[in-house]
């Protein structure tokens, strides 16, 4: 993992660090995974305050590589069901939200316009520091209409949910469905990624 950008990252105000694969600079795409939110009934904290100062909080997710949507995310982007976890050598993996948004998976109550404000402005600074190729945001309804920044979007493709924002013209975000969900279809989703996406952006097909 690459811990070059951790000081800059904080001064931006990034509370919860990315994943950032050991060859993610190296290599093109550059693909940035921007997963939705953490739950206070994951971690071991004794409370939820130190939970949101866990700065490692998404990085231990991706290091114990049990997460359902990893592993589903793994295999649509090397198109291999096995022997595939390399593939985060090369990417990285970060939470739109910037603190806890509930005590579990079913619930949301700690999100108020506050945070949500305060994760955008992350977002944003994310970009900046890591410039990534393509965005593939995991939520196509609350994350994609309301959460993520609505203003300076240009729509590249409204149907498969295509855009950029203005001022990062060289950042392209696909939010498709999340890959814990059961309405998530490998199959389906891996030749919208490879058709839709890739086809589209001229990117090569597997992911290395």
């Amino acid at each position: 993992m690459n811990i070059d950008f951790d000081k800059i990252l904080i001064e931006k105000g990034i509370k919860f660090l990315p994943w950032i694969g050991e060859d993610y600079f190296d290599f093109s795409p550059r693909i940035l995974v921007l997963g939705e939110s953490h739950y206070f009934g994951e971690s071991h904290c004794s409370n939820v305050d130190e939970y949101n100062n866990d700065v490692n909080a998404t990085r231990a997710v991706v290091d114990d590589y049990c997460h359902d949507g990893l592993i589903k995310l793994a295999s649509m982007l090397t198109n291999k069901a096995i022997d595939n976890d390399y593939i985060f050598d090369y990417i990285c993996f970060y939470n739109f939200f910037q603190k806890c948004v509930g005590l579990k998976a079913s619930e949301k109550s700690f999100i108020d316009e506050s945070l949500i404000e305060l994760s955008q402005r992350a977002f944003f600074n994310v970009i900046e520091i890591l410039s990534p190729d393509l965005i593939i945001a995991w939520g196509v309804s609350t994350l994609y209409g309301k959460w993520l920044p609505q203003d300076n979007r240009e729509i590249i493709d409204e149907k498969n949910k295509l855009f950029k924002y203005k001022q990062y013209p060289k950042t392209i975000i696909w939010s498709m469905n999340h890959p814990s969900t059961r309405k998530f279809y490998l199959y389906e989703w891996a030749h919208k990624f490879k058709d839709d996406v890739c086809g589209r952006l001229n990117f090569t097909y597997p992911i290395k």
